[in-house]
């Protein structure tokens, strides 16, 4: 941990701060309301989950199932949700074990603008208050206490690490574009393609890893191009400023992209994170339903 202070003390907080205001104030300092007591300076989360929200049509029924069942057992854990809603008024709601919930809002409602204008506004208060950093979307469900167990005996959050549930080597061209105009076209050389490798979905990200990728002058740079950017996908630029910064995305077989719902780790699975389970999705929600009526959690 005395690294990772030495680092943040470094570092000049103007560096870190959002300069275009494509958020709204709270998002400067990550402050607001919140369904439990407001963490004081100095404290640590064990986890922040970032996730864009959209209260509309069939967004709006994932994102109160996402409140009940998004992230289940999570016991003494301290955690803190970031809700993305653009440009829209989001109830912060009742989180069952929850913390702290933090509504950020901005001038898009297109998910991946909402989150690089999150990455980009962070600061080094908001990048040192919490050890594991988790982005999802509103249509998974994480077992927070199961996971926050296996990475406690497996993966020290004091060490830099940008972990993710499926690789892929796949650049936007417009992603491509911006890497070139900040002077990291070096990532995309044919021979070297996995330079540019990112997550699909879901990815965990150790305190250290984001302090070292959001400090990035490239990394910064190439974040708020990503925010001016009407278009693209959520899941590309982190992991390219973790790439910038010298990092590499590490796979990790217990986080899922996918439905594998008979593998979740609260019915004795190795996932403790899996994707694509939503009211929308009427077959594989019943089936998610009913296994959890049989694990002991009521059926809304």
């Amino acid at each position: 941990m005395q690294q990772t202070t030495e680092r943040a003390a470094s570092l000049a907080p103007s560096a870190l701060r959002f300069p275009n205001s494509r958020c709204n104030p709270r998002s400067i300092h990550r402050e607001g309301g919140s369904s439990g007591s407001t963490s004081q300076a100095g404290e640590v989360f064990d986890l922040e989950v970032l996730v864009p929200v959209h209260p509309e049509g069939r967004w709006l029924e994932r994102l109160e199932m996402f409140r009940r069942f998004g992230l289940l057992n999570i016991g003494r854990a301290r955690v803190r949700v970031v809700l993305l809603a653009g440009t829209f008024e989001v109830e912060e709601g009742d989180w069952d074990g929850v913390e702290q919930v933090i509504v950020l809002n901005g001038e898009s409602d297109h998910p991946a603008r909402k989150i690089y204008a999150s990455y980009h506004a962070m600061t080094l208060r908001d990048l040192g208050s919490a050890r594991w950093f988790l982005r999802v979307d509103d249509d998974s469900v994480t077992d927070v206490g199961g996971l926050l167990s296996h990475l406690d005996g497996s993966c020290d959050w004091r060490e830099p690490h940008h972990l993710i549930g499926h690789l892929c080597s796949e650049v936007n061209p417009a992603y491509e574009k911006m890497l070139r105009q900040v002077g990291a076209g070096h990532l995309l050389c044919p021979r070297g393609r996995a330079l540019a490798s990112h997550e699909w979905e879901v990815s965990l990200t150790s305190q250290p890893a984001m302090l070292r990728a959001l400090s990035h002058p490239q990394a910064r740079e190439l974040l708020s191009q990503a925010a001016d950017y009407e278009g693209g996908f959520g899941d590309r630029c982190l992991a390219l400023c973790h790439r910038l910064a010298g990092l590499f995305p590490e796979p990790a077989s217990f986080l899922s992209s996918f439905e594998h719902l008979d593998d979740f780790s609260l019915w004795g699975g190795g996932l403790f994170h899996i994707h694509y389970l939503s009211p929308d999705k009427p077959s594989e929600w019943a089936r998610f339903m009913d296994k959890l009526y049989q694990f002991g959690i009521e059926r809304p």
